[in-house]
């Protein structure tokens, strides 16, 4: 079975195609974590294209494939791809599909409705709490206190 994983990282594609991190998000933490148990791993992530090949190991490999959301920042820029975000999500997952949503993270919380309305097997990977991240003196951003309830 494949797994779809919702992710909010901005991952880095290089002139020759090549996807990487700049981060540790590599092949092997895809692959050590999922492949034991699922056949393939699909990231739906956002993919900055870059002038320039970036150093380290890239993120794609056997069974580990970045599927690309536009690229954007900020909240407005995420608002203006929300349909963009679900529409890919619904392409992605419709082949037989287990979906593993990163959160705290937008590209999740959009999805979330329309694959719970569809009966898509889900889970949810914590890595955050913006409760925590988004406190007072965390962020100078104008909207904290509204993104960290």
């Amino acid at each position: 079975m494949k797994l779809l994983v919702l992710f909010d990282h901005r991952f880095l594609r290089a002139p020759n195609g090549e996807i990487f991190s700049d981060t540790s998000y590599s092949y092997s933490f895809f692959s050590q974590r999922y492949l034991p148990v699922f056949d393939e791993v699909l990231v739906l992530a956002r993919a900055a294209r870059t002038a320039f090949a970036p150093s380290g190991c890239g993120t794609e490999g056997p069974g580990v494939r970045v599927l690309d959301l536009p690229d954007w920042s900020g909240p407005i820029g995420f608002i203006r791809n929300r349909k963009r975000i679900i529409e890919a999500v619904r392409a992605a997952s419709r082949t037989p599909v287990a979906v593993t949503m990163i959160v705290p993270g937008g590209i999740a919380s959009v999805a979330f409705e329309d694959l719970a309305g569809r009966a898509v097997p889900c889970c949810v990977e914590v890595v955050g709490d913006p409760w925590e991240s988004l406190g007072p003196g965390a962020s100078a951003h104008p909207l904290r206190p509204i993104l960290r309830r």
